[in-house]
């Protein structure tokens, strides 16, 4: 229990839990439409965003009017706007006479959450570095430092290729391609565990990549 000093090996569990909202979209949507039919499905899963989410705002704040046109342009090109953002407003519009940076990483709600609040210290150069950052990573990924501040945005990729095999009945060695059956490529891959004997694991690789 309690505080641990810090090891590079608690941050290679960092990287998965932002990722993991990234890849999960596929494979709920399939699971789920194995599971119940497909008008049963969309019921739990129409495809609509957070970003398309709207919400009825009260009047009395200032007029965003003139900067409608700038939406309309954006969704003129098809342009699907779900990205991460960050922007500075000047010293000169804040009532504090002290330029404001916003950030919107556009990472997903989770619990327990990835992003805790910290902040460092270090007495010799007298420098105070506060904000927030991942769990497992010993820095500030979003802060200041009381001269300056920093923001990080992420974007989307097409990283998601789902294609559902027709396996032939019996030991599952070969799959439906174009009509015939093809065998899988099989690799043997040894996993090193530490303290612990090593796992074999058996791979299969279609013509589409890793089964």
């Amino acid at each position: 229990g309690g505080a641990q000093p810090f090891a590079p090996s608690a941050s290679s569990g960092e990287e998965p839990a932002p990722l993991w909202d990234a890849v999960t979209d596929a494979w709920l949507r399939e699971a789920t439409g194995r599971e119940r039919a497909a008008r049963r499905a969309s019921e739990v899963d129409s495809g609509a965003s957070a970003a398309g989410a709207t919400t009825k705002v009260r009047g009395g704040g200032d007029d965003v009017g003139p900067f409608r046109h700038v939406s309309g342009a954006v969704r003129g090109r098809g342009w699907h706007v779900s990205n991460s953002n960050n922007w500075v407003v000047g010293p000169n519009l804040t009532e504090t006479g002290e330029p404001l940076m916003c950030n919107d990483p556009h990472l997903a709600l989770m619990a327990p959450s990835i992003w805790f609040l910290n902040g460092l210290r270090a007495r010799e150069d007298n420098m105070t570095v506060i904000g927030a950052s991942f769990v497992g990573l010993p820095g500030v990924v979003i802060g200041h430092n009381g001269a300056i501040s920093w923001a990080v945005t992420n974007t989307g990729a097409d990283v998601q290729d789902l294609y559902i095999m027709e396996e032939q009945a019996g030991d599952g060695s070969a799959y439906k391609y174009k009509g015939a059956w093809v065998k899988y490529n099989t690799t043997t891959e040894t996993i090193k565990v530490k303290g612990e004997a090593d796992v074999a694991m058996v791979v299969r690789r279609s013509v589409y990549g890793p089964v």
